[in-house]
């Protein structure tokens, strides 16, 4: 336990130290279906040992990377963040979790590794509901969606302040995109609708 403390203290160390000299780093875009919202997203990444499993309200993502991809490994905690429904600032249209793994050395593979595991949740839900579920963020994690293929390592959250609570801009050891389709003002008055029926009934229950 001391040894993989140590190792793990030493990685993190020597990757920051060298940060500004390395050019490569871990990516992993998602792309949604266009022009449909919630259709399946497609997936493009360098980690390695890579699986997922997609649906039409999101997906999951597991793989890892090695300083053969990026020499900065993550704190192991949990980051959080996304897109937010343009005109419609208190709606989020995507949620990324990223939980990434203590590093270690992979002794089959004879080189130190991290794993990383994503979710994303495309159905549409509330921005207050959201920030109840994850209370180290705010409404800052969240970018609006522009229907391009968006950088969101900057703004998504984690509860440690080691390097200012988000994945550190400019050196990130994982870049993560993400491209979503953006609805009809058409779904999105039906879209406001439901959700504001759906808060409403809620606050009956909770007053009975």
């Amino acid at each position: 336990m001391k040894r993989q403390s140590i190792f793990r203290k030493f990685l993190l160390g020597a990757s920051l130290a060298t940060a500004a000299n390395w050019t490569n780093a871990a990516y992993i875009n998602f792309v949604e279906d266009q022009p449909v919202e919630e259709s399946p997203f497609s997936v493009e990444t360098n980690l390695l040992g890579s699986n997922y499993t997609v649906g039409n309200d999101g997906v999951t993502f597991d793989g890892y990377h090695t300083p053969a991809i990026s020499f900065v490994f993550l704190p192991d905690t949990t980051y959080v963040g996304g897109l937010l429904e343009p005109g419609l600032p208190g709606i989020v249209s995507d949620l990324v979790v990223l939980t990434a793994g203590n590093p270690f050395y992979d002794f089959v593979n004879q080189t130190p590794r991290q794993d990383i595991g994503i979710k994303i949740f495309s159905d549409d839900r509330l921005l207050s509901d959201v920030i109840a579920m994850y209370s180290f963020i705010t409404a800052s994690n969240f970018l609006v969606e522009d229907g391009t293929l968006q950088d969101i390592s900057s703004v998504m959250g984690s509860p440690s302040n080691a390097l200012d609570g988000t994945l550190p801009s400019g050196y990130e050891g994982i870049y993560v995109s993400i491209q979503s389709a953006i609805p009809e003002p058409a779904s999105l008055m039906l879209l406001v609708t439901g959700l504001v029926a759906m808060q409403a009934r809620r606050r009956q229950a909770a007053a009975a």
